[in-house]
C-alpha cells in the first residue's frame, strides 16, 4: 500500500529534471499520474528514465502549459474522464545564472520571469479549480528569493513572486479545503548534475516528500513554506 493510492495527481514539469523525480515517487506510492509537456520527446524520454516504474498509471499529454489555451484544454480534458485531481505538483522554471541584473536585456528578464512566476501563475489559476477538497497543490522552488546571489536576480526576483503567490493563493483558498504550500529547496541533485552530495537532497527525495503532503500524512501543512535546506531538515520532516 502507498501513500497515494489511488490518488490522481498532476506533476507540471514532470519531464525536468527534478520533475521526473516527483514523478518516479508519485508512482511509487501509488498514484495515477499525469505528466503534460510540449515536447513529445521529452515525454518519451520520461518513460525510458523511468524504465519499469512507468507503468499504466502514468499518463503523459503533449500539452503547452505555459499559456492558458494549453493550460484549460488540459484541464478540460482531464475533467471530462475524471470527476477532478487530488492533487497538483508544480515544478516549473529553473534556476539560471547571467548578467548582473543592471546589465540584464528586458527581454531576458522577461523570459525568466514567463518561465519561473508567469507559468505558476497560469498553472494554479487552470488547475486550482480542478482539485476536490481537501486536495493539495504544492509549490516546487529554489531558495533563490530568500537568498540573494550575484548574477542571478531575474531568477531571485521570479522566485521572490512565486513565494508571495503562494502565500495569497493559500489565504483566498483557506475555506476550500484545497491545502496550498510551497516546497523550497536549497539545492537537489537531479540527474543532470551528478552524484549527491551528503547534504544535498535528490530528485526523488524532494518527490517523496512531495507525496507526503499530498497525502493524509501532510493534512496539517496548510498554507506553509517549507523549507529543506539540508539531510537533516529533511529527515525531521519526512518523519
Amino acid at each position: 500500500m502507498g501513500r497515494l493510492d489511488g490518488k490522481i495527481c498532476l506533476i507540471l514539469g514532470g519531464a525536468g529534471y527534478v520533475g521526473e523525480g516527483i514523478v518516479r515517487s508519485f508512482l511509487e506510492e501509488g498514484a495515477f499520474v499525469i505528466v503534460p509537456s510540449r515536447s513529445p520527446e521529452r515525454l518519451q524520454g520520461l518513460r525510458q528514465v523511468l524504465g519499469t516504474t512507468a507503468n499504466e498509471r502514468l499518463v503523459t499529454v503533449p500539452a503547452n502549459t505555459g499559456t492558458i489555451a494549453g493550460a484549460e484544454s488540459l484541464r478540460e480534458q482531464i475533467l471530462q474522464r475524471m470527476k477532478g485531481l487530488d492533487a497538483v505538483v508544480a515544478s516549473l522554471g529553473g534556476f539560471r545564472e547571467g548578467a548582473t541584473l543592471i546589465d540584464t536585456p528586458l527581454e531576458e528578464f522577461g523570459k525568466v520571469l514567463s518561465d519561473n512566476l508567469l507559468s505558476h501563475f497560469i498553472a494554479a489559476r487552470t488547475f486550482i479549480p480542478a482539485l476536490k477538497p481537501g486536495s493539495t497543490y504544492t509549490f516546487i522552488a529554489g531558495l533563490a528569493g530568500e537568498i540573494p546571489q550575484p548574477r542571478t536576480g531575474p531568477v531571485a526576483v521570479a522566485m521572490a513572486g512565486q513565494q508571495a503567490l503562494q502565500r495569497v493563493l493559500a489565504e483566498e483558498m483557506r475555506e476550500t479545503g484545497v491545502r496550498i504550500n510551497d516546497l523550497l529547496v536549497k539545492s537537489v541533485m537531479s540527474r543532470a548534475r551528478g552524484e549527491p552530495g551528503p547534504e544535498t537532497l535528490t530528485a526523488e527525495e524532494v518527490g517523496q516528500f512531495a507525496a507526503k503532503l499530498a497525502s493524509p500524512e501532510g493534512a496539517h501543512w496548510n498554507g506553509v513554506q517549507i523549507r529543506l535546506l539540508d539531510r537533516t531538515t529533511y529527515e525531521m520532516a519526512m518523519r
